[in-house]
C-alpha cells in the first residue's frame, strides 16, 4: 500500500476476549506499553477494550511494516508514535465495538453504539444548525441516524486536530449532504476529508482525516 495520502480503517469486537484464555494468549502478544495501559484499569469491559484496540493498532502498524514502537501523547491527550514520522493513527471504542484509523496525515476516528438519541445533549452542545437538522427530521428512526451522524463525525473532527474535549461542540458545524459530510471552521485553511461507516451491527462509526484516500476496511477477529 502506498504510504502517501490514504487513511485505512480497522474495526473488531470485543465478544471473544470474553473466554479468559482466549483475553489471557492476546494479552501476552501485546507491547508492555500496552499492558501497563490495561493494567491500569479496574472493570474488566474496559480491560478487554484497551486490549482490543492496542491489537488493532498493532495490526495497522505491522500492515505498514512498522514492528516496534512507543507511544507518546499530546497536550490534549491524543497518542501518537515517538520517533516514526508520516504515520498517524486515533483510536474508538464503544461497548463491544474497536475501531482504529491510520493515515500518513492527522487522523480522528469515533463509533457509537446506536441508542435513544439524546436531543437534551445535542441542544446543549451541537451548532444551532445541526439541531435544527436534526429536529426536522421526518421521523424518529431518522432523527436516531442523524444523532449518531452527528456525534461521530463532531467528535472525530475534534480528534483530528488534536483538540479533542478543549474545542467546544458548537466552535464549528458539521453539514449534511448528498456527497457526503462537511465542516464549518475557524481553525485555518486545512481541508478535512469524511468519512462514514455502517455494518448493520447496531453501531455508527466516522473517520476524518486530512488525507483523502480512504483505503478498504479491515475487519478483524480477536482469536
Amino acid at each position: 500500500m502506498s504510504r502517501q495520502n490514504y487513511v485505512r480503517v480497522y474495526v473488531s469486537k470485543t465478544d471473544t476476549l470474553r473466554d479468559a484464555e482466549t483475553y489471557t494468549h492476546l494479552y501476552q502478544t501485546v507491547s508492555v506499553q500496552r499492558r501497563e495501559k490495561i493494567d491500569r484499569l479496574h472493570r474488566m469491559e474496559d480491560k478487554m477494550l484497551s486490549l482490543a484496540a492496542g491489537l488493532l493498532l498493532e495490526r495497522a502498524l505491522e500492515d505498514l511494516g512498522i514492528g516496534t514502537y512507543t507511544l507518546g501523547y499530546g497536550e490534549n491527550g491524543k497518542p501518537y508514535l515517538k520517533n516514526i514520522a508520516g504515520v498517524h493513527f486515533n483510536l474508538s471504542h464503544s461497548h463491544a465495538a474497536v475501531m482504529c484509523a491510520v493515515s500518513d496525515r492527522e487522523v480522528g476516528c469515533d463509533v457509537e453504539r446506536i441508542a435513544t438519541p439524546r436531543l437534551h445533549i445535542a441542544k446543549r452542545f451541537f451548532h444551532e444548525d445541526e439541531y435544527a437538522h436534526l429536529t426536522a427530521a421526518r421521523s424518529q428512526e431518522e432523527q436516531r441516524a442523524l444523532f449518531y451522524r452527528f456525534w461521530t463525525l463532531k467528535e472525530s473532527f475534534m480528534k483530528v486536530t488534536g483538540r479533542g474535549m478543549t474545542l467546544p461542540m458548537n466552535a464549528f458545524c458539521i453539514s449534511l449532504t448528498e456527497d457526503g459530510a462537511h465542516v464549518r471552521h475557524s481553525l485555518g485553511a486545512q481541508t478535512y476529508h469524511f468519512k462514514e461507516y455502517q455494518f448493520g451491527d447496531g453501531y455508527q462509526h466516522a473517520v476524518c482525516a486530512l488525507s483523502s484516500e480512504f483505503d478498504r476496511v479491515v475487519t478483524l477477529s480477536l482469536a
